[in-house]
């Protein structure tokens, strides 16, 4: 789903010269990606291991996924508000 989450990660792709295709994508093309990986607001990047009891990247979270967890990090400390005007 589109989101705030969802946005920077694209932005970063773009920002780093990751390939980003946006899609729709049919069930066995999830299986037999290298990588599966969710965004949202709580969880930010969250691997997805396993699809219809079929494991993706040996049911561990990916080198990518990873790689852009870190970014998204580095991302939201450069460009998030300090709290302590409040």
């Amino acid at each position: 789903p589109e989101g705030i989450t969802r946005d920077t990660i694209i932005t970063i792709c773009k920002s780093n010269d990751i390939p980003c295709i946006v899609d729709d994508l049919k069930i066995e093309e999830f299986l037999a990606a290298d990588e599966v990986f969710c965004t949202g607001t709580m969880g930010e990047l969250v691997p997805v291991v396993s699809i219809d009891n079929t494991r993706i990247n040996n049911g561990e979270s990916g080198h990518m996924t990873q790689q852009l967890s870190t970014l998204f990090s580095k991302t939201v400390i450069a460009e998030a508000e300090s709290l302590d005007r409040y």
